[in-house]
């Protein structure tokens, strides 16, 4: 893996910093221990030469799937295991790059229901991160994330629906 010049990468203390603006307290060891858990990517380590030491570059997507791994195990909804946040986290990267037909899905579904959803609910907690919706601030304004994977005119909605009348978001999945 190579981070080339144009894409954003961040170094551990751009990411901590980043996830304090965040109004999320970390340290560089606990993103340390989220890399060595599989719950972020893996960052590019190298040489900066003499008496600079390693550099480390994380890919630019590092803060929100942070967020987004960080709430399964330390959300108010979510007190998960690192353990099974990182199946998620793996299960929805590979499921994001593929396109479904809806009986794709539901055969997907019945055999990997637990996973399924969690790997769902992972995304959805991503994509809410680069929104600016971390789980940690009031749902003051309307904001909404759909998905849409789609083939052959099958479609499967994974829709966050407009926070209710006390700031929760709720998860809804339609197939059409």
């Amino acid at each position: 893996m190579h981070f080339n010049e144009s894409t954003n990468v961040k170094n551990p203390t751009t990411i901590v910093q980043e996830l304090d603006n965040k109004k999320i307290k970390i340290t560089t060891r606990t993103l340390l221990n989220y890399e060595n858990d599989k719950l972020i990517p893996q960052p590019e380590r190298r040489g900066g030469g003499r008496g600079v030491g390693k550099i480390t570059e994380y890919p630019s997507d590092t803060v929100y799937e942070f967020i987004a791994s960080y709430r399964l195990i330390n959300g108010a909804q979510h007190r998960l295991s690192p353990a099974v946040v990182r199946e998620y986290r793996k299960y929805a990267l590979t499921i994001e790059k593929r396109m479904w037909t809806s009986e794709e899905l539901v055969e997907e579904y019945s055999k990997n229901m637990v996973n399924f959803f969690g790997a769902f609910l992972w995304l959805a907690y991503r994509d809410l991160a680069k929104i600016g919706i971390c789980g940690n601030e009031e749902a003051k304004e309307s904001k909404g994330v759909q998905y849409f994977l789609e083939n052959d005119n099958s479609v499967l909605v994974k829709k966050f629906n407009d926070p209710d009348e006390n700031g929760n978001i709720k998860m809804g999945v339609v197939w059409t």
